[in-house]
Formats: structure tokens, sequence, C-alpha cells
């Protein structure tokens, strides 16, 4: 436990995915006791609930055009390097959409929001984990992911413990939804100092994206003129071809 104690202590980007997963997990437990509450009493809890499973869905198609923009000989700390962009995406959207409900006056605004938080959970579920098993060491990696646990479980008891009514007023549940724009925001800045800590892999990896997206535009071009030539017979082609004066 000591030794996996002092890997987030020396090593910055453990220490940064630490920081994410603490935030992202203590942020989602309070949200799951606190979506139906926030909502009025005459919306359709199943169809809603069927909207956030397929916001969860794009999101993950999301995260997962991420992880194919490299290509498929990108080295690992490329690969990981590039994974920290919707990292850092989606951590920045689940503050807007906290910041959202929080200010939200209207049932369709806190929709949109609960709805915005699934997508970011989609895209954390597909990209963060990959990111989290390139950045943390093979020895004692399971010891260091239960100790990222232990945090986020205090900040999720310690922000379900303010709740001292059975029925959360309008008031209450703004301010819990400004506290998980906070937490929330930690996370955002934890994945920023990532993509800053990778920017020159990550500016060689959109290069050389760039580069590939030019040339499949470039073949699909000459593809599509071949394709629209017309198709001529051998005597046709003879008949066609310059002649010697």
């Amino acid at each position: 436990v000591r030794n996996a104690l002092m890997v987030p202590l020396t090593d910055t980007r453990v220490a940064c995915v630490g920081v994410i997963q603490t935030c992202f997990d203590s942020a989602l437990y309070v949200f799951i006791f606190l979506w139906t509450p926030s909502l009025p009493p005459d919306t359709e809890v199943g169809i809603l609930f069927a909207a956030m499973m397929v916001a969860v869905g794009i999101g993950g198609h999301i995260s997962s055009l991420f992880e194919h923009a490299d290509g498929d000989t990108a080295h690992a700390d490329e690969h990981r390097a590039v994974i920290t962009v919707p990292t850092c995406i989606y951590n920045t959207v689940l503050v807007c959409a906290y910041l959202l409900a929080g200010f939200a006056s209207s049932k369709a605004s806190r929709l949109a929001a609960i709805l915005l938080q699934e997508l970011c959970a989609g895209m954390h579920y597909t990209s963060f984990f990959n990111l989290r098993a390139l950045t943390l060491p093979q020895q004692g990696r399971l010891t260091i992911q239960k100790l990222f646990h232990f945090p986020a479980t205090v900040v999720t008891v310690a922000v379900l413990l303010t709740v001292k009514e059975h029925h959360l007023q309008e008031a209450k549940i703004r301010k819990m939804y400004f506290t998980l724009a906070g937490v929330a925001a930690v996370g955002m800045v934890s994945s920023a100092v990532l993509v800053a800590l990778d920017i020159g892999t990550i500016t060689s990896q959109v290069r050389q994206a760039v580069r590939r997206v030019r040339k499949v535009m470039r073949h699909g071009g000459l593809a599509a003129d071949e394709a629209a030539e017309p198709l001529m017979s051998p005597d046709e082609r003879h008949a066609s071809a310059p002649r010697d004066q």
C-alpha cells in the first residue's frame, strides 16, 4: 500500500488520472440521488431513462472516433496522449452541464443538462478507462485504483450529509448542482494538465491525422474522376485517339 501511495505523489500523470476519477465518480454518485428529485412530478422517468442510455451510447461513439484518430500503428504513449483530448472535452462539458442544471429555469433546460451529463458519462466509460490503463503502472495497479475510490466515497458522503430534509427544495437542488460543478471543475483542470503535458505529441498526431484525411480525400477524388469517365469500346478509343498528320 505504501508503494502504491507513493506512485501518485511522484508521477504527475498518475495523480491527474486519480483526481479525474475521484471527481467524476463522486459527482456521478451524487447525481444518481439528485436527478429524479430535481425534475417535476409529471416527468416520464422511463422515457427519460431510455434517452439517457441513448446519450451514453452516443458519448461512447464520440470517444471511439478519437480512439481511432491516431491510426493502428501508434505507440502506446502517442495513443495515451490522444485519449487525453476527449477526456478534457467531456470534463469541460460536464462542468457546463451541472451549471446549466443549477441555473435551469425550465424543465427543458434541466432535461438537456441531464442528457449532457449522460453524454459525458458515455465518453468517460470509453476514453478514461483506456487512459487509466495506459497511465497506471502494471505493478500495484489494482491497489492504486482502490486508493482513488476512497476519496470519491468521502466526497459523496460529505455532499449527501448536507441533505437534511426528506423532500429537496429547489434552492437546495440548485446548490447541490453548483457543488457538483465545482467538483467537476477540479477534474477539468486535471485533464487540462494532462493535455499540457502531452501537447507536443497531440500536435504531432493531429498533423498526421490531417495528412491522412487529405490523402484519403485526394484518392477519393481520383477515384470519382475515373468513375465519371465514360466507358468506351476499344474501337471507340482507337477512333478518338489523335492521329499523326
